[in-house]
């Protein structure tokens, strides 16, 4: 995959543009679960506006296997569409915005109602 690199830490991205740019390996995250035998587990996604083809790719998995998902979007990179079908998704396969960052709105906690029990 092709990462965006900045002077600054804190402002790489996944995009196609910028100057100095590096590639970089994934791995999905039914990978992961495979490897380490995890069942159900908490995720906590920044991953610079890969996570519209996370949930794009991997719904099933999260519906699966994610209780709680604490996930910060990136309209500004992928556009505000992108988001709102994303976040759709999402709820589409049983997840609940329970906290949103009031300050930039950009960093969501997600509960999966079919892996957590009601109150």
């Amino acid at each position: 995959m092709t990462f965006s690199v900045s002077d600054h830490f804190m402002k790489g991205r996944i995009t196609v543009e910028g100057d100095k740019r590096i590639s970089v390996r994934t791995i999905t995250l039914s990978r992961l679960l495979k490897k380490y035998q995890f069942e159900t587990i908490n995720l906590i996604c920044d991953s610079e506006g890969g996570e519209v083809e996370m949930v794009q790719h991997e719904a099933e998995l999260l519906r699966d296997h994610v209780k709680c998902l604490i996930l910060e979007i990136h309209p500004e990179e992928r556009g505000a569409e992108a988001i709102a079908s994303t976040l759709a998704t999402l709820q589409q396969i049983g997840f609940d915005i329970v906290e949103r960052d009031h300050a930039k709105g950009t960093v969501l906690a997600l509960l999966n109602r079919r892996l957590t029990p009601p109150d």
